[in-house]
């Protein structure tokens, strides 16, 4: 059951029990569902009294971070809610502003959707997109998925290993679900893309910020494997994940040497990597992706959305071939299957040139 450190409470007790319960929700210590120790119990525990436990339980259900049930105790109340994407939504009534949250494509340089619609309409085919088909999709989507990948990407992709996500953000929690079990560590940049502080929460795992390295003016810059590697030392880590290319929020795209010091400390550990590249495209000189430096330990995560056709929502995941059938199941688990009507409208603007046109 939870205790929190009885050496890392500051006074007022109640207050500092709290935090330390907050933090614990938010690091994926403790999750939905999870039960809390009786008061009595934890007050002994922690040398305390019964009143300040009551306090510091009172405290956190006025935070919404817990719920008590008459007659079965105190439980982690619903965490998914604590970051939620959602809060990034632009206020659209009002005064117009500019919105720096999130990274939006150009809808106005999309190829037609429209033209390709009728398209579709005159092939014969076009009924087979409206069946059930394989939770990792058609082999034909897979290897236009590895094209992309290979050409965008710069990735030594082949379809066997290239699965159909409902977008990248869908690609990185199939990833977390496949790879991971409950309660394992996740390291991730101490800055790091905010939809992470609650995906890995949702799903029982923990988050263990690594500290970045910084250039003389304090300028933060890629995670140090050093840091990574004391990390290692210290917490039973089993992941990584890292956005490579213009890492969001800090935009820091990771240099070959950044990329080798990293890998190094992944292949001693036996780290799984989790490559999320939404912006890949953009870069003009391409480095070495992790999956060319430690193919075993990768999951790479690309997606067209930041270059076109983001209400699409196609993704595409390259996995180590052992692991293939636990991500066919994830994703048929969570959403069946990509909607292959989107697929295949996605597949032929790559296919035919619109991807890159738009690029």
């Amino acid at each position: 059951m939870w205790k929190p450190d009885p050496n890392k409470l500051s006074s007022p007790k109640y207050l500092s029990i709290a935090t330390a319960l907050e933090q614990d929700i938010q690091t994926g210590r403790l999750v939905e569902g999870d039960k809390l120790p009786p008061q009595r119990e934890l007050a002994y525990q922690l040398g305390v009294t019964l009143g300040t436990i009551t306090r510091a339980y009172a405290e956190a259900e006025r935070r919404k971070l817990v719920r008590g049930e008459t007659g079965r105790g105190t439980f982690v109340a619903k965490t998914a809610n604590v970051h939620s994407p959602l809060m990034l939504m632009p206020n659209t009534e009002g005064i117009q502003s500019y919105d720096l949250a999130r990274n939006l494509g150009l809808a106005h340089l999309n190829p037609d959707l429209g033209q390709m619609l009728r398209e579709l309409s005159d092939d014969p085919l076009v009924n087979s997109l409206n069946e059930y088909g394989p939770s990792e999709g058609t082999f034909y989507h897979r290897e236009i998925g590895a094209q992309f990948l290979s050409e965008f990407y710069g990735a030594p992709a082949n379809a066997s290993q290239t699965l159909i996500t409902c977008g990248a953000q869908h690609g990185i929690q199939i990833a977390m679900l496949a790879m991971f079990n409950r309660g394992d560590a996740i390291a991730v940049d101490e800055m790091i893309y905010p939809p992470i502080l609650s995906v890995l929460p949702a799903l029982g795992l923990q988050i263990v910020p690594i500290e970045a390295e910084r250039d003389e003016n304090g300028h933060m810059g890629a995670m140090s494997a050093e840091a990574l590697e004391d990390a290692c030392t210290k917490h039973d880590i089993r992941g990584v994940f890292l956005i490579p290319n213009a890492q969001n929020p800090t935009t820091h795209t990771l240099s070959n040497g950044e990329r080798q010091r990293l890998a190094t400390v992944i292949e001693k550990h036996n780290l799984t990597v989790i490559e999320d590249d939404p912006y890949t495209p953009f870069i003009s000189h391409k480095q070495k992706s992790f999956l060319e430096l430690v193919p075993e330990n990768t999951v790479l995560i690309g997606s067209p959305s930041k270059v076109m056709s983001a209400g699409l929502r196609t993704g595409y995941i390259h996995v180590p071939g052992n692991v293939k059938t636990a991500f066919a199941n994830a994703i048929g688990e969570s959403t069946w299957m990509a909607a292959p009507l989107n697929v295949e409208i996605v597949s032929r603007w790559i296919a035919g040139g619109e991807l890159q046109e738009t690029l």
